[in-house]
């Protein structure tokens, strides 16, 4: 942003015949128009003409941002081909704090930033956030959403949202002021002022940190007590069996245990051996560890691709509870696609996937047995609202049915 670039231009006909040839692509193999109503003529007629008047290959580019956002699914997205990816104007900047959608829908501050200017004006974790800067919280939210979705496809309404519940504070320029007004459990409002300092960064997935569990890791187990024990799945990786392994065998005695795979990104999984940990009726690999007691698996909006498809095993086999909320609904095969001036190239989803299900994933994802949400008031005291709903269900008469 900001900084001179060099051109590369082409005759203006090259870039409107492979626009046109990207769209007809895209119309031919994008599997899921109807699932999601898209009228591709009408995205055509509005984006199609636009192409006439492209001068260089940044513009080129940003055109075919809009046009694969256009299919409403994360997963679609352009890459870079001979020419470099597109600059395009979004903010980038906070004053160090993001927040998750809670019980009440509300923004709620769930991070802070050690020694951030949030921390040193007092933003406080559990705060629901009222407005910013004049805007309320609601209506800020909203103009993230609509600036996002210019430029990048969501599968689902509800995985836009929590992305905009971490960055609809974000500001285009670095150590821009943003006025904050905040409502704490007693329903006390504070006004801040803050600078946004802190630009693009790992937010954590997890709500509330667990002691001893890398929230950026892959598969990381411990005890939570006694009887339950706890399993965090945040990637689908080559290390997935291996870990599962290790963790069931630390946490085999238990009673109960929570599989968390909330802000799972995905990856890919051996669906013959990935859940034999868990199936009572898999006898092959003998020498793997079982696992026999309850389940309780953890959901959320950022669960999404291959994290939805081996988590769909559990719900399809009935063999965990689920809490949470409804999962991000992107989940697909895919196929790259190289535009004819070879300018850029698009990653397109060419098959909906149901996983272990009857249904595909995209759009809809997986909806939880009990719904549930963080509390503020939780949040303030250190404690996973969602987290402890499955322990107690785990420790209760009623996961014995």
């Amino acid at each position: 942003m900001g900084v001179a670039r060099a051109q590369t231009t082409h005759d203006a006909r090259d870039y409107e015949r492979s626009f046109k040839d990207l769209y007809d692509h895209l119309g031919e193999v994008y599997p899921c128009f109807q699932l999601k109503k898209i009228d591709w003529k009408k995205v055509g007629n509005e984006l199609l003409p636009k192409a006439k008047d492209v001068q260089t290959d940044d513009d080129f580019g940003r055109l075919c941002l809009e046009l694969v956002a256009k299919l409403r699914d994360s997963h679609a997205q352009l890459l870079e081909g001979t020419a470099k990816f597109p600059p395009i104007d979004f903010p980038q900047w906070d004053p160090g704090f993001a927040c998750v959608i809670d019980d009440r829908e509300r923004p709620v501050v769930y991070y802070v930033d050690k020694g951030s200017p949030a921390e040193n004006a007092g933003v406080k974790i559990g705060m629901a956030v009222v407005s910013v800067n004049g805007k309320s919280a609601e209506a800020a939210m909203k103009a993230w959403e609509n600036n996002a979705t210019k430029w990048s496809g969501y599968s689902s309404d509800r995985a836009l949202r929590y992305d905009a519940a971490k960055m609809f504070i974000r500001q285009m320029q670095r150590g821009a002021k943003v006025r904050l007004v905040t409502e704490d459990s007693d329903v006390r409002q504070s006004g801040f002022e803050i600078p946004a300092t802190l630009g693009v960064r790992y937010l954590p997935r997890l709500p509330v940190p667990i002691h001893g569990i890398d929230d950026s890791g892959s598969v990381e187990p411990k005890h939570l007590n006694q009887d339950v024990g706890y399993i965090y799945v945040r990637r689908i990786n080559d290390n997935l069996i291996d870990g599962l392994d290790r963790a069931v065998r630390l946490l085999g005695s238990c009673k109960g245990i929570i599989i968390d795979v909330r802000g799972n990104s995905g990856g890919g999984f051996d669906a013959d051996r990935s859940f034999r940990n868990f199936d009572l009726d898999d006898k092959d690999e003998p020498d793997r560890p079982r696992f026999k007691g309850k389940i309780a698996l953890l959901l959320d909006e950022r669960t999404i691709s291959a994290g939805e498809g081996w988590a769909s095993w559990f719900i399809a086999k009935k063999r965990a509870k689920t809490f949470g909320s409804t999962t991000s609904g992107a989940s697909s095969r895919k196929e790259e696609y190289t535009l004819t001036n070879g300018l850029y190239k698009v990653i397109v989803p060419v098959k909906a996937y149901t996983g272990f299900l009857d249904r595909p994933i995209e759009r809809r994802g997986l909806e939880p047995d009990m719904p549930v949400r963080v509390n503020a008031k939780d949040l303030a005291q250190g404690k996973d609202t969602v987290l402890e709903t499955a322990k107690k269900w785990l420790m209760s008469d009623e996961s014995a049915k």
